[in-house]
């Protein structure tokens, strides 16, 4: 089975994703960050490969709130931030963008990613 037929295989899987807030997020009220990639296959590649690195994170719908469009993201608790994002950075993964949500508020975060690895 091909990558994309993998990735294919465990979207449509998926079927529609719950609204809620992920299980890693007891209360509204908690921060996490969500880490927004330039399209769903690699926000499912990056799902396998945290989950191989044990991480504490949730793949979530894409908040409207920063992006209208449909599409998956990545959230973890803002506490494992930095490993989840040195996870990603040494991997070649580069999000589009991060923000920090508290509730209902999202806020950028500004972050350098280096250039991918040729």
């Amino acid at each position: 089975m091909t990558a994309l037929e993998k990735s294919s295989e465990k979207f449509a899987a998926y079927g529609e994703l719950p609204l809620g807030a992920p299980p890693h997020r007891e209360a509204a009220s908690e921060a996490e960050i969500i880490f927004i990639f330039a399209s769903n296959t690699e926000v499912l590649n990056v799902e396998d490969f945290l989950e191989e690195k044990d991480l504490d994170f949730a793949l979530v719908p894409v908040p409207k709130e920063v992006n209208p469009n449909c599409g998956l993201a990545i959230s973890c608790p803002a506490q494992a931030e930095s490993g989840v994002a040195a996870a990603l950075d040494e991997a070649g993964f580069r999000p589009q963008a991060s923000y920090l949500r508290r509730g209902d508020d999202f806020a950028p975060l500004e972050k350098e990613w280096r250039p991918p690895i040729s």
